[in-house]
């Protein structure tokens, strides 16, 4: 158990030391950590130790250290790692046979189109962006190529992104991550020969699977760069070249002018009529939906005060007349 707390501990400090570092100094760590933890002893050192070598003359000295110094320098450019993109706008006359050329440049070199983003107007003129990936080392020779095709380059722009460190601290960390997950995998195996808690295995195992993810994850990032600097990007974008017409007189044209004024007419009939279909498709319907609700509540009250004004004559007759008053006794003559 005592031997499973030291691995414990070792790991956790290695895992430590492998977040804080990106070189090769934590994968030393992490192998001389667990070698102490299997319980090696120190190395024992012989008593006849190598002599150290002679100083070499100064001068020898320094030709050497130019001569490391331009190596190293000559190997680091030769390893460098840059993500090369080029952007090209092309006035072309006839743009889908330009566009056309564009798609087939690519292919000579062993590049294609990635996306295309095209308009077609009425008149079949093609305007857009096209994107290719060609060869890195194709670049140049593609950019004047498509140079060539153009009536006018108005735009010409190549973009360099060095991306050696940023590759070089992702290998150095994925490789870390590997060293420390075969650490982990061998702790699992040692876990297992000595506790049978299942906590122990899965606290482990939930290590071993984020370790894992991290991996993943850097090298995704490490494909999508190599497959960037293998690969660069082209975009270029079609114009139609503009077309200035000629000024011309050609004096005074009664006939052109009388069928100008006949389609004119025409369009004025037309959008006449056009506004009359309109109406009586859909204003029409729409307002006597709205107006028959009022007329019918007028023709309602129509009706009815009619009805009412011919019940009243008939009423004024049926009605009795009033009773007169009696009549006085007639009086006898004076004798």
């Amino acid at each position: 158990m005592t031997r499973l707390r030291t691995i414990t501990t070792v790991l956790a400090i290695s895992a430590v030391l492998i977040a804080c570092s990106g070189d090769d100094a934590a994968q030393t760590v992490i192998s001389d950590a667990r070698d102490s933890a299997d319980g090696f002893g120190d190395v024992e050192v012989g008593e006849d130790a190598e002599a150290p070598a002679s100083e070499p003359d100064r001068g020898v000295a320094e030709d050497a250290d130019e001569s490391a110094g331009a190596s190293a320098t000559a190997i680091a450019q030769a390893n460098r790692r840059v993500i090369r993109t080029a952007e090209l706008t092309l006035e072309v006359e006839d743009t889908a046979a330009a566009l056309d050329e564009v798609i087939a440049t690519a292919d000579r070199v062993g590049g294609f189109t990635a996306t295309s983003d095209l308009q077609r107007d009425i008149d079949g003129v093609v305007s857009g962006t096209i994107t290719l990936r060609v060869p890195s080392d194709e670049l140049n020779s593609v950019v004047e190529a498509l140079e060539a095709i153009g009536d006018a380059v108005p735009v010409n722009r190549i973009d360099e992104r060095d991306v050696t460190m940023e590759s070089a601290d992702l290998r150095a960390r994925i490789d870390n991550l590997t060293a420390f997950e075969r650490e982990l995998t061998a702790l699992l195996a040692d876990v297992r020969e000595e506790t049978s808690r299942p906590e122990d295995l899965l606290a482990i195992f939930e290590r071993i699977r984020s370790v894992r993810e991290e991996i993943d994850v850097m090298e995704g990032r490490l494909a999508s760069i190599d497959e960037q600097v293998a690969l660069s990007t082209v975009r270029v974008t079609l114009q139609p070249t503009e077309r200035i017409e000629p000024f011309s007189d050609t004096g005074w044209a009664p006939g052109e002018t009388f069928r100008e004024a006949l389609a004119a007419t025409t369009r004025a009939l037309a959008t006449i009529a056009d506004a009359a279909i309109w109406l009586v498709v859909t204003a029409l319907p729409v307002a006597l939906t709205i107006l028959i609700v009022p007329v019918l509540l007028i023709v309602v009250l129509v009706r009815w005060a009619r009805q009412r004004s011919r019940s009243r004559p008939s009423r004024e007759h049926t009605t009795p007349p009033p009773p007169s008053p009696p009549s006085e006794p007639p009086t006898a003559p004076a004798s």
